[in-house]
């Protein structure tokens, strides 16, 4: 766009370390702002409130994020106990809340709790398993497994381009190779001739 407007391009410098670091905004802002050091499962976000993760009676895990009052209140009504709701997300009354949270799910088994939660709007989920979360519907309706060409009249799964565009993306092609597998190919595209790649191979330049 910038290249439209004045005719000169930018060079995009995109760092893994940058873009991990940018994902700490709030307690990142807390801190610049005000000096707050993000210390570990002391704040409503990290651990330091009933907003967690809860293990089941069979050893599963569900996930809780209800903080907002109508959230909490469902949380709370479903679990059988909506006196629980009473006590928020203040900060005194955390740890005798996440407790008595514990306490619910763990009378239960998982496959209870994800039929208790189906139908209700408490932001509790279940932590699925990578085959689980394979056979969601969801995901099979996002369509992001992809199935990629061997080259030999098969295919294997691969994880599908997550960015969904109006006008589609072109199909995969083909998978990974070995490495070199491709080194005669470029090399002719690049104009040597068959006896200056056998030098090289020879010389193990190129494998």
């Amino acid at each position: 766009v910038a290249r439209q407007h004045s005719g000169v391009g930018q060079y995009l410098d995109v760092s893994m370390t940058d873009c991990s670091f940018s994902l700490n905004a709030m307690a990142g802002a807390g801190y610049l702002a005000c000096g707050v050091e993000p210390e570990r499962e002391t704040h409503v976000l990290n651990g330091g409130s009933f907003y967690d993760y809860y293990r089941t009676r069979d050893g599963r895990w569900m996930s809780v994020g209800s903080l907002e009052p109508a959230f909490m209140q469902q949380l709370c009504e479903t679990l059988g106990r909506p006196e629980l709701a009473v006590h928020g997300v203040k900060p005194e009354q955390q740890p005798a809340l996440k407790r008595a949270l514990q306490v619910e799910f763990e009378k239960r088994s998982f496959a209870e709790l994800c039929a208790l939660f189906a139908g209700v709007d408490a932001c509790v989920e279940p932590v699925l398993s990578m085959s689980e979360a394979l056979a969601h519907p969801q995901l099979q309706a996002r369509d992001l497994i992809s199935q990629v060409p061997r080259g030999d009249g098969s295919t294997q799964a691969q994880m599908a381009c997550p960015l969904k565009f109006s006008e589609g993306l072109p199909a995969p092609r083909h998978i990974g190779a070995a490495v070199g597998a491709h080194s005669d190919e470029v090399l002719v595209e690049l104009g040597l001739s068959a006896q200056r790649i056998a030098d090289l191979r020879q010389a193990k330049v190129i494998g």
